[in-house]
């Protein structure tokens, strides 16, 4: 009646299980998780332990969702799901890499909640030779594809002109894509020495074109917090809506 899962040589505290269920008894259409720990400390690196930070402030105010667009905002191995609402998502799909972000994407377009538990319910093993650390299948750990296929599906507004601010490598690969696809959109960047120019034949404006547009929707490709949040404020002075962070 519940689905849940965890890597084998991940740890758990005993009461893990019961709190995630007591959490989404009685209810339908959420998720419960939990606060994680990366262990053992000594092996831990500074990107791990900002992604622990970041996914447990999230967790903690049932945010989750909000910055979904920049990496998976479902701890992997913490959370619960009643099967029913499992199976009405589309449960696993292993054709689809990385399998657990594109679960995650699925209970955002499927509006599941989120309901946190604040206490640490799992221990997220961490070592050199981890697979997702060595295999180069993991190499590439920005899901463009992933989270360009689930925004159009899901948050993409036609009638709103799309603007790609960065352009930097990920900025580049979404351009890319975005040109390939089709789609129609605006380039801007702050750096001086790339307005003006053009880049796969898109010309890259300063960003002062937003002031231009009917309420444009922005995939920020800038990375930094400072800076995403520079971002923000200018947008919000000028009256445009949140952003969608890419990274």
């Amino acid at each position: 009646h519940y689905i849940t899962r965890m890597d084998a040589d991940d740890l758990m505290p005993p009461q893990k299980l019961e709190k995630l269920k007591k959490a989404i008894e009685g209810k339908s259409g959420v998720v419960s998780t939990g606060l994680v720990e990366y262990f053992p400390k000594k092996e831990i690196k500074d990107g791990f332990k900002k992604y622990e930070e970041w996914l447990n402030r999230l967790s903690k105010t049932n945010t989750n969702f909000s910055e979904i667009y920049k990496e998976c905002v479902i701890p992997s191995p913490c959370w619960m799901m009643h099967r029913s609402d499992f199976e009405k998502i589309g449960a696993f799909n292993s054709a689809t890499y990385p399998e657990d972000y594109d679960l995650c994407f699925r209970m955002y377009q499927n509006e599941i909640q989120v309901i946190g538990v604040n206490e640490i319910l799992h221990q997220w093993r961490d070592y050199p030779t981890r697979t997702s650390r060595t295999d180069p299948n993991y190499a590439d750990n920005r899901f463009l594809d992933l989270k360009i296929k689930y925004f159009f599906k899901i948050d993409r507004d036609k009638s709103k002109p799309l603007v790609i601010w960065g352009a930097g490598t990920k900025g580049k690969l979404v351009a890319k894509k975005l040109i390939e696809n089709g789609e129609e959109f605006s380039w801007i960047a702050e750096s001086p020495k790339k307005q003006g120019k053009e880049i796969y034949g898109k010309r890259i404006d300063p960003k002062e074109l937003i002031r231009s547009l009917d309420n444009p929707q922005i995939l920020v490709l800038v990375a930094g917090e400072n800076n995403q949040n520079e971002i923000i404020e200018f947008l919000a002075i000028n009256g445009i809506e949140k952003p969608f962070l890419f990274c």
